[in-house]
């Protein structure tokens, strides 16, 4: 055996290794910023209506608080229904009807919150909030808090 064929070889698997290289290790897409998020939030919404999988997909799109409220939510109509209920049935895709189609959206970021508007026609306006959380932007929706559970521990007796 001569030198060539060793060499050969190293120089044979030293190309296949860089194009493998090379072709696996594209460029990862960056998260969505935070107009992306809002949209997909938006048409999960629009696409709810007896769909669970697109509920839950909206779902994951919103910020912690939402999708806590949301768990609290689906556990106390869990124990009033006696069915399990999930998150995602807690939403009430009318609440996020669109009120005009969007023909662009503005972006104002500040310190890792985000005001996405929505401009229509005739200039109407509306403005979603997102935040960032850990290096994903979220759907900021103020839910209503949940009522306190009363208990009939109160001293009167039926």
């Amino acid at each position: 055996m001569n030198g060539r064929i060793p060499y050969f070889f190293n120089l044979t698997q030293g190309l296949v290794f860089s194009l493998l290289s090379l072709t696996g290790c594209a460029a990862e897409e960056p998260p969505p910023g935070p107009e992306e998020v809002t949209r997909l939030f938006l048409e999960k919404m629009a696409a709810n209506h007896g769909a669970p999988a697109q509920a839950e997909e909206a779902i994951a799109l919103l910020w912690k608080p939402a999708r806590e409220n949301l768990r609290r939510r689906a556990k106390r109509a869990t124990a009033l229904s006696g069915r399990q209920l999930r998150p995602s049935e807690m939403l009430s895709p009318s609440h996020f009807t669109l009120h005009f189609e969007p023909k662009k959206y503005e972006v104002f970021i500040s310190e890792g919150w985000a005001d996405v508007v929505a401009v229509g026609p005739e200039n109407l306006r509306a403005v979603t909030r997102c935040v960032l959380e850990g290096d994903e932007w979220r759907v900021a929706v103020e839910l209503p808090p949940l009522s306190p559970v009363r208990n009939r521990n109160d001293g009167l007796s039926l």
